[in-house]
């Protein structure tokens, strides 16, 4: 009886993750609004720092060219406009689950954060004889080992093709017993009535 219920729960939760794919006129509406909302939002972000970085490039060669400081404005701007980027990608793309679009966040940080680590740490030291430090290295394998961290649990989090999509991680490991149970169960009984036709 515990196995048939179970069974039932899961067959439930299944239909009922299908209809997460499945939106009414109200909700599109209401997504189609949002992406036009983030992407005029981030178009003016683009213009902005289009702007503000020319203005500042300006400032920079009319005030003092010797030291050029501009490059840490602009590539500062360029760092929260990449972020800004993967985040209306991330929206764009409508994850649905929150461990799946986290994996992406994630990697999206990964490679601007270090990518701009070690343009810091390159740039800091370009106008000196001091050899290039490996400060960014270490950043670089400490984030790597992390980043490798999250995929395994995220894998051991995002549900499979053939589980349900709405059950726990727990429930789901539960149900994979389940799963395995009755296949073995069932194919005892098809191995004991050949046995049973053999004999007779």
């Amino acid at each position: 009886m515990k196995i048939f219920q179970k069974e039932t729960y899961h067959r439930r939760t299944h239909e009922e993750a299908k209809k997460i794919t499945e939106f009414d006129e109200t909700s599109l509406a209401h997504i189609s609004k949002e992406i036009v909302i983030r992407r005029t939002v981030l178009i003016g972000h683009f213009i902005a720092s289009v702007f503000v970085n020319i203005l500042l490039f300006v400032l920079n060669y009319f005030i003092n060219f010797d030291y050029q400081w501009y490059p840490w404005a602009v590539s500062g701007m360029l760092f929260l406009l990449l972020i800004h980027c993967s985040a209306y990608f991330i929206f764009r793309r409508g994850f649905i689950y929150v461990a799946t679009e986290s994996i992406v966040a994630h990697a999206f940080l990964y490679v601007i954060g270090n990518a701009y680590l070690f343009f810091i740490n390159w740039y800091a030291n370009i106008n000196t004889t001091r050899p290039f430090p490996s400060w960014s290295w270490w950043i670089l394998g400490s984030w790597t080992a992390a980043l490798i961290l999250h995929i395994i649990v995220y894998l051991m989090i995002v549900p499979l093709n053939h589980e349900p999509k709405e059950a726990r991680w727990l429930e789901r490991k539960v149900y994979a017993e389940i799963h395995k149970y009755q296949k073995r169960r069932n194919d005892g009984s098809e191995k004991l009535e050949a046995q049973k036709g053999g004999i007779s």
